[in-house]
């Protein structure tokens, strides 16, 4: 039994007209200052009193949330995500053939620069290109150690029989507008032998390492091996959590290898000493923070909590919504949101159960694509 993924990768364009607009509308906020008002902050509630709605929510005033488009003057390739920079007015729109443009937060503006072209070596096609990019939580800060770093996952030309699932870092250089291509260090460098399903969402959390979230390779049913539910092999089907400020008094060098050798490799980081799946052996890739995804494509971090929230498309029956834990299993492929998957559940199992903390059937919606605190 197969199922093409195509719908959730060509909707992946979608999802920025939406953040664009959000964004945009917070530019003016509070640009003046009334002789009126609170006197301090009130408390405010959980969004939609904590419940997913199952139904689009409307507004106050009634009717739906409504959509504008925020730049009109401007058109984007494929966009797939939007990313502040630190200290400015600018975004960053990250096209999935392989470029960053820049643009100033204002609906007037026709201008667009371009900040990195890395085309020619990504694999764009299906459910490949540039997934996502994060600043180094340095990024803008004079004579910090990652002032100029920006972290990119790609999936990269090159690779035989596939292509390369890719983290990378570039360097914006002092005085510089853009980021040298040739500054380029790839971090992880995993053969893909696989269309779809790469995950692909990149974040810094509240303890400064660098969580990416990788799908299953493309797993189908019970047609095929899942790339899950396994820590000896690469880094598939979960999140992980690395260190790439290689700081000694947290974290310790890497002490396994991703497969297979020779083609997969890692380097330039180390492994955090507190994360859940450790051997001073080098029996698995210490770097998994949680394990049982299939094709997470957005995570965040709310900034309120520290909690990690990331959506992950469904198979063929339902979609799931999950607070990503340490050691944790989110029990792809042996549960599909809350229904039976298609594989055995794995004994012993790796990590604890994890249910998602929403789920939802195809009746109501197909792909979770975006999803941001």
């Amino acid at each position: 039994m197969t199922r093409k993924s195509q719908p959730c990768g060509t909707a992946l364009h979608r999802i920025l007209p939406t953040m664009l607009a959000a964004l945009a509308g917070l530019a003016g906020a509070g640009a003046q200052t009334a002789p009126y008002g609170l006197d301090g902050a009130e408390p405010l509630g959980p969004f939609l009193h904590g419940a997913m709605p199952r139904s689009t929510p409307a507004t106050p005033g009634g009717g739906n949330f409504v959509m504008v488009e925020a730049f009109p003057n401007l058109r984007f390739t494929d966009p797939v995500d939007l990313q502040p920079e630190p200290g400015t007015r600018r975004l960053y729109i990250v096209e999935r053939p392989g470029r960053i443009h820049a643009v100033e937060n204002d609906p007037a503006t026709a201008t667009k620069t371009l900040l990195l072209d890395i085309s020619a070596k990504v694999q764009n096609n299906q459910d490949n290109g540039v997934m996502s990019v994060a600043f180094h939580p340095q990024f803008g800060q004079p004579g910090a150690p990652g002032r100029g770093y920006l972290y990119m996952y790609y999936m990269a030309k090159g690779a035989p029989g596939g292509f390369y699932a890719r983290l990378s870092r570039f360097t914006r250089a002092d005085g510089a507008a853009v980021f040298d291509p040739a500054s380029e260090l790839i971090l992880i460098n995993q053969l893909d032998t696989h269309q779809w399903h790469g995950g692909g969402s990149v974040v810094f959390g509240p303890d400064g390492f660098l969580y990416l979230a990788f799908g299953d390779e493309g797993y189908q049913g019970t047609g095929s091996i899942p790339s899950t539910q396994k820590l000896d092999d690469r880094l598939f089907g979960g999140a992980i959590r690395i260190d790439v400020d290689n700081n000694p008094a947290r974290s310790h060098p890497i002490r396994r290898q991703p497969l297979p050798a020779g083609l997969s490799y890692t380097q330039g980081y180390s492994i955090p000493n507190d994360n859940p799946f450790l051997s001073e052996a080098g029996a698995v890739l210490e770097e998994f923070w949680c394990v049982g995804l299939r094709s997470p494509h957005r995570m965040a971090f709310d900034p309120a909590t520290g909690r990690l929230w990331q959506g992950d498309i469904g198979y063929a029956r339902q979609e799931e919504i999950n607070l990503i834990e340490r050691g944790a299993n989110y029990q792809w492929p042996y549960l599909e949101g809350v229904l039976p998957g298609y594989r055995a559940k794995p004994s012993p199992l790796i990590g604890f159960d994890k249910t998602p903390y929403f789920h939802y059937d195809r009746d109501f919606g197909t792909c979770v694509i975006g999803g941001y605190v």
